[in-house]
Formats: C-alpha cells, sequence, structure tokens
C-alpha cells in the first residue's frame, strides 16, 4: 500500500512538473548560487555555433535546467523522502543510517601516494622542526554499527594504517580514543561530515598526551551553544526538509585572550569565531571564519615562546581554539588555497617547534589541498 501511494505522489509530482515547469523557469528569477548545496549554480550560457557544434552549449543548457528548474531544493526533498519510505538506504553516495545520521560512503582511496608523498617531502625540507600526522577516521568508521546491512564500506583504519607506516613523521593515533568515547557524547553531526568540537577536544587531548602538554580539562571551559539548527553537507546531498538540525557547540576558556589575523584579507579579530555564520547554511565556517590560506593566532596570555604551524582540511578549525592555549603563535595553514611552499614559511620562522598536519581520512581522495603539502 505505502509503495502504491508512493507511485501516486511521484506520478502527479511529474505531471505538475511537466506542464507548470517550463512557464515557471521562464517567470522566475534566476539563482546564482545554492546556500543549501554551498556551490554556484549554473546560469543562461551564451550562445556561439563553435560550443554548440562541439556539444559544449547543450552541456551548459542541460546543467542550467537542472540547477535552475524551479522549486529544485523541494523536488529533490521529496524525491528522497520517498527513496527513504520505498527501503532505499543510499542516496546520492549517503547512507541513510540508524540514529538519524546521514553518513558519507567511503571507498578504496587511490590517492593515499600524495599524501605520503607530500608528507615526507615536506618532513626532509624541514631544518629544526618536527612533523607529526593526525589523520582522522569519520562517522563511516567510527559509528559503523549504524551503517545499512547492505553497507560495503572500505576499512578507513587501513588507510591510517598503509599511510602511517610509510610517512617519515610521527603519527598521533586519534581512532581509539574516539572508539573508547562514542557512548559517551555524539562525537560527529548527523547530518554533516565533520566531527563535533567534543570530538576535537578528545583529539586535542590526545596531541596534548604526545607532546608532553599539560591540557585544559573540560570543567575548565565554558562549554556553549553556538546553534541547534545545523544542517551540513550530507544533509545537502539527502535533502530530507523532515529531520532536525544537529547542535554546534563551542568550548571557550574566558583566561585566553587572542588576535587573529588573517593574511589573504590583511583583517585582525579578537575571536576565532565568527558568529555570522551562525545566521547562515553554512554555519561549521563559525570555526576560524571560514577557509583562509593563512591566518595567525596569537595567545596575549601565554609566557612561552614556542610557535606551531598546523597544515590542516577543515577538520582542524575546531580543534585549533584548543591548541591555542598552549603556543605563543599558531600559524594555520590551508594547502587548498596556499599559493607558497610551506616548507619555506616554516623554516623562515624559527620559533616553530613542530607542523602538525591534520586531515580527515574521507577526504583524501577528493582534498585538493593534500597535493600541496610540501
Amino acid at each position: 500500500m505505502k509503495r502504491r501511494i508512493s507511485l501516486i505522489i511521484i506520478t502527479i509530482v511529474f505531471f505538475c512538473s511537466i506542464v507548470l515547469a517550463p512557464i515557471m523557469l521562464i517567470a522566475m528569477p534566476k539563482k546564482e548560487f545554492s546556500e543549501n548545496e554551498n556551490r554556484k549554480l549554473a546560469t543562461m550560457p551564451d550562445f556561439s555555433f563553435s560550443s554548440f557544434a562541439e556539444g559544449e552549449y547543450t552541456k551548459k543548457i542541460e546543467s542550467f535546467l537542472i540547477d535552475q528548474f524551479p522549486f529544485r531544493d523541494y523536488f529533490v526533498s521529496l524525491k528522497s523522502k520517498l527513496e527513504i519510505m520505498l527501503g532505499r538506504k543510499e542516496i546520492n553516495d549517503i547512507y541513510v543510517c540508524e540514529n538519524g545520521y546521514f553518513i558519507d560512503v567511503y571507498k578504496k582511496p587511490k590517492n593515499n601516494i600524495d599524501m605520503i608523498e607530500g608528507v615526507n617531502e615536506l618532513a626532509s625540507s624541514l631544518k629544526t622542526a618536527k612533523i607529526q600526522l593526525m589523520l582522522v577516521p569519520t562517522a563511516v568508521r567510527v559509528y559503523k554499527e549504524y551503517l545499512p546491512k547492505t553497507a560495503q564500506s572500505y576499512d578507513q583504519m587501513k588507510t591510517i594504517e598503509e599511510i602511517c607506516s610509510s610517512v617519515n613523521a610521527k603519527c598521533i593515533d586519534v581512532s581509539e580514543t574516539l572508539f573508547s568515547h562514542k557512548d559517551e557524547k555524539q562525537l560527529f553531526y548527523k547530518l554533516d561530515h565533520h566531527w563535533t568540537t567534543y570530538s576535537a577536544y578528545l583529539a586535542y587531548y590526545e596531541f596534548c598526551r604526545n607532546n608532553g602538554i599539560t591540557p585544559l580539562e573540560e570543567s575548565e571551559f565554558e562549554i556553549k551553544v553556538a546553534t541547534d539548527s545545523f544542517k551540513g553537507t550530507t544533509y545537502s546531498k539527502v535533502n530530507d526538509y523532515s529531520v532536525s538540525g544537529d547542535t554546534i557547540e563551542y568550548y571557550e576558556n574566558p583566561d585566553l585572550e587572542v588576535d587573529v589575523y588573517y593574511d589573504d584579507t590583511d583583517e585582525h579579530s579578537s575571536s576565532m569565531y565568527e558568529f555570522s555564520y551562525l545566521e547562515k547554511k553554512d554555519k561549521y565556517s563559525f570555526f576560524l571564519n571560514n577557509l583562509h590560506s593563512l591566518l595567525t593566532i596569537e595567545n596575549k596570555n601565554i609566557d612561552s615562546d614556542k610557535e606551531l604551524v598546523v597544515v590542516k582540511d577543515s577538520y582542524a578549525n575546531c580543534m585549533v581554539p584548543f591548541l591555542a592555549n598552549h603556543y605563543k603563535k599558531i600559524y594555520v595553514i590551508d594547502p587548498r588555497n596556499y599559493n607558497d611552499v610551506i616548507s619555506d614559511f616554516v623554516n623562515a620562522h624559527e620559533k616553530v617547534t613542530d607542523v602538525f598536519v591534520l586531515y580527515n581520512v574521507s577526504t583524501l581522495d577528493t582534498d585538493v589541498g593534500v597535493k600541496n603539502i610540501f
């Protein structure tokens, strides 16, 4: 009965879209950016006989029609909801899991060698600083018991073992810490691919333990709720409007005073958080004010002159505020946007004792910054 009702709804929606969509496509204003998908949308391409002859114009028209389809997000949401009702457990490379989790599919990686070569080249080019590597398993491994029975996810621990056994760097294992705490508090967002701030705290604790640093206890922070309506990347691929958002927390040390300098925009801030992002869909960018090629965080309260370079993907954005409590300066480099040679930067800063490379395992094959680590 449920399947029959779903088919009837699909038929009605399809008929209405055929009749009304062309009219609305012409009449409605065109969007240039999808906040839900966090990407630019295709616009009407300019016609030329050469692009038409080569088939390029047709491809661009197809992209334009798909991206500008009237009420596209709502139709995608309806489609996803119906697929879930029919028992489908994988939508757009997202597993529909137990306990309300939407988790990225993880396939056997092809580009581990890029990470290995990048780390080794960086390590060999450093004069005095030492390199440390933390590869973070994601929800697909930590919460593997939530996955559908039909899921065929490659084991991320094999990826971590392959890379860590081949790099000339100290590997900090955070996996066991995450596994042992997964029943205590939420470690990953249900509707996004990032780890939660609590997970970042656990990783910070492990980093400190491996570096002879006394970490701050949770009780020493004021734990605040930034938002309770976060719907991130995995949500956008499923687009099920019926689910509730995640809660983003941040840990604030009332005794910490910082100056944050954004090299690419030549701006200063007294906070490691940008609250304006909480009014947008991309709420995770609240941490460290989204993506910047280079930013410097100076601790104004500390007596030590030790400095740290963090080379990272976005997982580090909610962990760096913890590390800022223990270094005079932290230089945060995002290889996706950084155009200079990282080893040259490190060697030019004599007080830098360590380079901390932090990536999540799931995006090693897709993160363009991996090839730019050196």
